[in-house]
């Protein structure tokens, strides 16, 4: 946890780690995986610790909100779906919902697809490949239609 100066330290052993840092909730601030603030910890630089310790300057970049909420076709609120925000080079952005069905992610502005993933069990189809451009906070709110499971056949 960072101070109100910005600074933290951690305790920790002599080791190459990959440093994830995740924003406040509900800051409009961009979170990742240093070093260079990536989206996925396999693109991130390794940070070497030696038995001196280690220095990492970190800047978070500032964004805008998608927030919204995701319910199944009846209108009932679905708890552990998840968005996943994309750009051109793939998933960038990722976010989940509480036991209100509602979410809540910072991203840069730009144009995405935006993927909505059922939670598993739920009965309901995930919803793929909808077209945003974000360009400031807004809501996107999702009804994922049913899983229709054929006669005869067991549902996931």
């Amino acid at each position: 946890v960072a101070g109100p100066d910005g600074r933290c330290a951690s305790a920790t052993r002599a080791e190459t780690y990959v440093v994830t840092v995740l924003p406040p909730e509900g800051s409009d601030l961009i979170g990742g995986f240093w070093p260079g603030g990536q989206p996925d910890w396999t693109k991130a630089g390794p940070v070497n610790v030696g038995a001196a310790g280690a220095t990492l300057d970190m800047t978070l970049g500032r964004g805008v909100r998608l927030s919204g909420t995701v319910r199944d076709s009846r209108g009932v609120p679905l708890e552990a779906a998840t968005i996943n925000v994309n750009d051109a080079s793939g998933p960038r952005y990722f976010g989940s919902t509480d036991l209100h069905g509602r979410y809540s992610v910072t991203v840069a502005p730009g144009p995405y697809t935006v993927d909505v993933f059922a939670p598993l069990g739920s009965g309901s189809l995930s919803l793929p490949g909808q077209r945003l451009h974000i360009t400031a906070d807004v809501g996107y709110d999702v009804a994922l239609p049913d899983l229709v499971v054929p006669a005869g056949a067991s549902s996931p």
